[in-house]
């Protein structure tokens, strides 16, 4: 051997099996450290505490899925929510029917629009935002749109108790008004308004809310010129706490009929409204 080196000052290396590691020492190669019971057992009991946590978890869900209590039959998961009263036992206050409270007025809360080739009736919002300075500006004007191609849906809340006898009003914003109405209008035109299921509160922030199903005729009118007001629906009931929906759409007399203004929720009156007479002591 070359240095005079022999044999013996060699120690032949051991083939390594899978998963087995060698270290060597001074007496010569030996296997990794062995697991300890502690080891062992800590790991038995982790695996028993994950089983443990996963059927209590399934345990739960299946009694969550099945109440405890019965449904009453009045109930429906469809069911809208409603708004809370405000108006608590005021139908036990006695009061003299011949004192008549004032009628009062009250602007649509939703004002959409929808194509009336629409088949699933989607509903959106014409806007005037502007931006500035200080980010994007939404003035609160309201586009009143009836063509061929677009109908407009106005939802308006019945407000104050025993005011369940309502009319809907309406006239052309005058074009003084600081936030030019912009009217195009062809008063030759006449226009159909349509009651609209009303069980569920339309919101403008959800646009892709479908508009709700027409329920009857209630009139054909056409605005008057010269901002003349006059009064679209005769008398209806509408009950306190829920809403009154309608759509107003160019009538089948005038299919061409174009009705086209912005209008604002302010005084003087405009655009259209709702107007609520005190209905105590009458049947409906």
């Amino acid at each position: 051997m070359p240095g005079g080196e022999s044999r013996s000052d060699y120690i032949a290396l051991p083939t390594e099996r899978p998963g087995q590691l060698y270290l060597e020492d001074e007496n010569g190669p030996f296997n990794s450290r062995k697991p300890s019971v502690f080891d062992s057992r800590l790991f038995f009991w982790a695996c028993i505490g994950a089983i443990c946590s996963s059927v209590l978890s399934m345990g739960l869900f299946v009694m969550g899925s099945f109440p405890t209590h019965p449904t009453p039959e009045s109930y429906k998961s469809t069911d809208p929510p409603r708004r809370i009263t405000t108006y608590m036992n005021l139908d036990r206050v006695h009061r003299n029917a011949s004192e008549k409270f004032k009628p009062i007025d009250s602007f649509a809360y939703v004002v959409l629009q929808l194509k009336t080739d629409d088949p699933q009736r989607k509903v959106y919002e014409d806007d005037r935002i502007y931006y500035s300075r200080e980010g994007a500006i939404y003035p609160d004007d309201r586009r009143f749109l009836v063509t061929k191609e677009t109908s407009t849906i106005m939802q308006f809340r019945n407000m104050d108790h025993q005011m369940e006898r309502c009319e809907v009003q309406g006239l052309v914003p005058p074009s003084n008004m600081p936030h030019n109405p912009a009217a195009d209008i062809d008063y030759s035109g006449k226009m159909d308004v349509w009651l609209l299921d009303s069980s569920h509160e339309l919101s403008r922030y959800v646009l892709w809310d479908r508009a709700p199903k027409r329920v009857k005729k209630l009139t054909t009118f056409r605005f008057r010129q010269n901002s003349e007001q006059l009064t679209i629906v005769e008398s209806f009931h509408c009950p306190s706490l829920g809403f009154s929906t309608f759509e107003f759409v160019c009538s089948g007399e005038t299919p061409n009929c174009n009705v086209d203004f912005w209008w604002v929720k302010k005084i003087p009156l405009n655009g259209v409204w709702l107007k609520q007479f005190d209905s105590y002591g009458e049947n409906h």
